[in-house]
């Protein structure tokens, strides 16, 4: 599964700042940050109990425009290896079996609303700011 989560920040700081701001933020919510070439690579964001039944990557890239930058956040979102341990085991069970896919489809959104929480964090700061 992949989605994506956009922000357009205004601001006449450097790319340098914002990146540092967001790998800033993002150590807070996530086990594992690199930067990769002009990108930053986020794992595993809030982790919790739940999040067993899922691995997500997520690649951040900015873009200058006139205003500002455009942050993107690629999201690729898959069950894990105890999603299918957790579905098998409970398979044969009644209703039991859902429990995992609901887990899975919870976390997702919560992956998103943390980066949108991020972003929005990121554009008060940088807003307008010189």
């Amino acid at each position: 599964m992949h989605f994506d989560v956009t922000e357009r920040i205004q601001t006449k700081q450097s790319k340098a700042d914002l990146f540092a701001a967001l790998e800033m933020q993002f150590s807070r919510i996530s086990s594992k940050i690199s930067k990769n070439d002009d990108k930053l690579v986020v794992e595993t964001i809030n982790p919790t109990f739940g999040s067993i039944n899922r691995a997500d990557v997520t690649t951040i890239s900015i873009e200058q425009r006139e205003d500002g930058f455009f942050i993107s956040a690629e999201v690729h979102y898959k069950t894990s290896f105890m999603f299918w341990i957790v579905f098998i085991l409970l398979f044969f069970s009644t209703i039991g079996w859902l429990i995992p896919i609901a887990f899975f489809f919870y976390q997702k959104k919560t992956v998103k609303t943390a980066i949108e929480e991020v972003f929005k964090r990121i554009k008060n700061e940088f807003y307008r700011s010189e």
